[in-house]
């Protein structure tokens, strides 16, 4: 492989990763960005993150396996979230408003078990021996559920509730990976 073909490469997994985080980012500005009363504009946070979400999958569906289970969780999530807006499924917004910040884990949960069971890569998404797959998967999930119980305790904190645990999953998660696989190219 050519230096130059490397370097696109590079560029290409960065790019795909930006655009991957694009709903979510999306979100995270609107939900942060208040009006002069002091309100959030969470339905057109969901919207708008949704919006953004199937716009990326709708070119990545066939590399769907290969998608952070991380970030594929967050954006089923968003997606719940965009879709209980749009056709007013009292049901979701309920849930999502009883549980705030633990609810984005509980879907990512929800995510990483199936990919755990039907994925190759399992929830980590490292190709590696399935054992292997089975174990790491497990602990991350393990990490989840306590990701789930600081989200419940700092309920209504956004940066104790989900970013200080996102942070942490997300940094067990990268530590998972490259002790399964030394040779995985995350981004």
């Amino acid at each position: 492989m050519t230096e130059r073909t490397a370097s696109l490469r590079l560029l290409q997994g960065v790019l795909l990763s930006v655009l991957e985080l694009a709903g979510l980012l999306a979100f995270l500005f609107m939900i942060m960005k208040r009006d002069s009363s002091g309100h959030v504009a969470w339905s057109s946070a969901f919207e708008t993150g949704s919006t953004l979400v199937v716009l990326f999958y709708m070119f990545r569906l066939r590399h769907l396996a290969s998608s952070n289970g991380l970030i594929l969780g967050a954006n089923v999530w968003l997606l719940l979230g965009g879709l209980a807006t749009v056709a007013h499924l009292g049901v979701i917004l309920a849930w999502y408003d009883t549980q705030r910040e633990a609810s984005v884990f509980m879907v990512i949960f929800l995510v990483g078990g199936l990919l755990t069971v039907l994925a190759p890569g399992g929830f980590v998404g490292v190709k590696a021996q399935r054992r292997q797959v089975l174990i790491a998967s497990l602990a991350l999930l393990a990490v989840v559920i306590v990701d789930i119980a600081v989200a419940a305790h700092f309920r209504g904190n956004l940066r104790w509730g989900a970013m200080v645990p996102m942070a942490a999953l997300i940094w067990i998660s990268r530590i998972v990976r490259r002790r399964l696989s030394p040779e995985s190219s995350e981004p």
